[in-house]
């Protein structure tokens, strides 16, 4: 990675999937699902909450006469893949959802093609209420992305010749709370721009990714990627030329923030999408790490995911004959925070099969969402032994808790024997989650400030927990 107005020294890292034989995992359990109306899925998405995932599927209904139609599916199930509920939000336009999630016995599903609108349905799939967003009519590329329970949606002009990025702000209803446009004019490159933004939104920032280079789409013709950072008022912070050494062309598909407030890229090293692009960068923009994945036999790379705090990351998707997913198989590689494939799984050969989606569970194991054939949705539990957590752990820790009144902080005086990346999380005497942080501590005493400003009078319960253990505590507001 080359970043302007900073030589840093950086290694290349290039690891051959074909080394590795791609093994057949252990299935602790697995569960298929038909939509109820429509067919030949081919794009998911997959979300998941305390208790329930949600497998989302797109498919053309074969009962609406105009079939170039695509509607959104939803199949609702517990942690261990049994079936509550589905609904299919059956339309006269496309319906493709870009967020899903659950609040007070309703489910809240957010749209986001030309202008941003949810539809809200109860536990039995009908339809509640339909929000619209009227005030604008830009094309939206990436949305919402959620924080403080306000939804965030960006915005380009989709004309191809001048970009311009906006940031528009809403509530639950979809009325629009602010919106500010996204100042990327201190970047001075003279290339085309050649693809419409994208980002992600941090807990204090924003993160815009865009592509410059050659508009020939066809051939493989330089270009890299700008991330740029701004506050949440859309102020300019810092940003850096995304590019790797051993090819002209790179471009970012996603972005995500780590469990120690890092940067994971991920995107690719050809414009054929064949090699994997792999980086980590700190918030100030310096580079961690970045590394270059080749595949083989048409590997299409659906997504990339952190494993354990940023100890392992997964990369998944399928394996085909051809660019179409033609004789496709389920296929994900486990690597090292360096970015060394460890191992690589491969499972139901030639059967139109993509993974789509993977959630983490507190045991290690893998909980792996797809699309098997053409019109049957896949879940499964899988067991990966380098992955297993320790029922037990020589790490001892404590806990102590002091309330300053005048700073309105709590302070947390954690006394841990290992360093490593923990959770609190701060819940009402109703057991209702009312904040969670991620922090890392180091070997020995840690004392953290925690803000409870937003807290009322009452009594609540701090918890700090990581994969091998959870401590707990009571505290009192006055």
């Amino acid at each position: 990675m080359k970043l302007h107005k900073k030589t840093l020294h950086i290694t290349i890292l290039i690891f051959t999937f074909s080394a590795l034989i791609g093994a057949q995992p252990k299935i602790v359990w697995e569960k298929y699902y038909t939509p109820n109306n429509l067919h030949n899925l081919y794009t998911q998405t997959f979300y998941e909450n305390e208790d329930s995932y949600f497998l989302c599927y797109i498919g053309k209904n074969n009962d609406n006469p105009n079939t170039m139609i695509d509607n959104q599916g939803v199949i609702v199930t517990d942690k261990l893949g049994n079936k509550k509920f589905q609904y299919e939000l059956l339309d006269s336009h496309n319906t493709i959802a870009d967020f899903i999630f659950k609040k007070n016995d309703v489910i809240y599903n957010f749209f986001g093609i030309t202008q941003p609108f949810a539809i809200i349905v109860d536990t039995l799939g009908n339809v509640i209420k339909r929000y619209d967003d009227t005030l604008y009519s830009y094309i939206w590329k990436r949305g919402p992305l959620i924080e403080n329970n306000s939804f965030y949606y960006l915005g380009g002009d989709g004309t191809g010749r001048i970009i311009e990025a906006m940031l528009f702000q809403y509530d639950e209803m979809m009325q629009q709370i602010d919106s500010m446009m996204l100042d990327y004019s201190q970047i001075q490159y003279e290339t085309l721009k050649v693809r419409l933004p994208r980002g992600m939104i941090t807990k204090d920032s924003f993160l815009l990714v865009i592509d410059w280079g050659q508009n020939k789409p066809n051939i493989d013709s330089s270009r890299y990627s700008i991330l740029i950072k701004f506050d949440m008022k859309g102020n300019y912070v810092w940003s850096r030329k995304i590019e790797q050494n051993i090819s002209d062309y790179t471009s970012l598909a996603q972005v995500f923030e780590s469990a120690t407030g890092d940067y994971l890229l991920f995107g690719y090293e050809n414009y054929k999408q064949n090699n994997i692009f792999l980086a980590k960068v700190s918030k100030n923009g310096d580079s961690i790490m970045q590394c270059i994945l080749p595949t083989e036999r048409k590997q299409h790379t659906n997504g990339f995911k952190e494993l354990q705090s940023g100890k392992y990351f997964i990369v998944y998707g399928d394996t085909a004959t051809n660019v179409w997913h033609d004789n496709s198989s389920f296929w994900f590689s486990i690597l090292n925070s360096s970015g060394k494939v460890l191992q690589k799984y491969i499972w139901d050969i030639n059967f139109q099969n993509e993974i789509k989606g993977v959630a983490e569970k507190e045991n290690g194991n893998l909980v792996i969402y797809g699309k098997h054939g053409y019109d049957s949705v896949y879940l499964a539990e899988i067991e990966i032994d380098l992955l297993k957590v320790k029922e037990e752990s020589p790490n001892n820790r404590t806990l102590n808790i002091s309330i300053n009144p005048l700073t309105n902080n709590i302070s947390l005086n954690i006394f841990n024997e290992n360093s490593g990346i923990s959770k609190i999380e701060i819940y009402n005497l109703l057991g209702v989650k009312l904040q969670e942080y991620k922090i890392e501590l180091q070997a020995g005493e840690n004392n953290l400030p925690i803000d409870i400003n937003s807290l009322s009078c009452g009594v609540y319960i701090i918890v700090l927990k990581d994969n091998y253990r959870i401590n707990s505590q009571r505290f009192l507001i006055n």
